[in-house]
């Protein structure tokens, strides 16, 4: 008697190109330079996982989905990246007033917008106009445009 096991896991995934979804008003380039996985490289759930997160930690969404297609809807060994965002276009104003021992009493003001000037830019600015302190602050960030200069995990 003869026993005898065949194990036959399919072929083996990579990654192929991404395929973006959810982008109207901030740039493309935002997700691309946040992609680190190279089409051609083995499929792994950690990559997609970690580009997720990029995503997410970069302010510039408020919901982040990378997934590949199901089954049904792979034909190659080569599976798209399917990213799909919805873009975070908040604009934010923060008021306050203090007191403090050291400078007395005073008020905040703080700013926060998404879209300032061109797609993908965001400022902060704030000033504190206190009785001993007084200070303006501003900040601009420009969007990510080139691959690897994304936050790193």
């Amino acid at each position: 008697m003869a026993l005898s096991l065949l194990i036959d896991s399919g072929p083996g995934f990579t990654f192929g190109e991404l395929e973006i979804e959810g982008v109207n008003c901030l740039p493309a380039s935002i997700i691309t330079a946040a992609n680190r996985i190279v089409p051609g490289t083995i499929y792994r759930e950690r990559d997609l996982n970690e580009f997720q997160s990029r995503l997410q930690l970069s302010g510039y969404f408020r919901s982040v989905f990378v997934t590949i297609p199901t089954e049904a809807q792979v034909d190659s060994v080569r599976v798209p990246i399917q990213v799909n965002v919805v873009e975070s276009l908040a604009r934010r104003v923060g008021l306050g007033i203090g007191y403090s021992t050291d400078i007395g009493a005073g008020v905040e003001a703080r700013y926060e917008d998404n879209l300032t000037i061109m797609p993908g830019w965001r400022s902060r600015s704030s000033f504190k106009l206190y009785q001993r302190e007084q200070s303006v602050q501003g900040e601009l960030y420009l969007a990510p445009v080139l691959s690897g200069l994304a936050p790193r995990l």
